[in-house]
């Protein structure tokens, strides 16, 4: 990535923007059991596949409710610590349209 960084150059007619999630533990997701120990281990807070530190990028929002990756989906179809994921969604396309996009 430190290669594609180099040569990938952002454009600054592009509003670029990063959300991210992070579980507590490895329980709170099992599909994520040993991804989340690896990288816990390896690169600290993450959501059982991405860490929080690689998650960094221009604007970036951490999206509370202890929400694993794969939950950021909406794969359960149900509320997630009191987080209804489609109103993420659905706030990031408002912010989005209030910023003229």
């Amino acid at each position: 990535m430190k290669h594609f960084n180099n040569e990938v150059i952002n454009n600054d007619n592009v509003y670029y923007q990063s959300f991210y999630t992070t579980i507590k533990n490895a329980f709170n997701d099992s599909f994520f059991f040993r991804s989340y120990n690896y990288l816990k281990k390896t690169c600290g807070e993450n959501d059982g596949l991405v860490s929080a530190y690689s998650a960094q990028w221009h604007n970036t929002t951490k999206i509370e409710g202890n929400i694993s990756h794969r939950e950021i989906l909406d794969i359960k179809g149900n509320k997630i610590s009191g987080v209804d994921i489609p109103d993420i969604y659905i706030n990031i396309v408002k912010d989005l349209q209030e910023r003229g996009f």
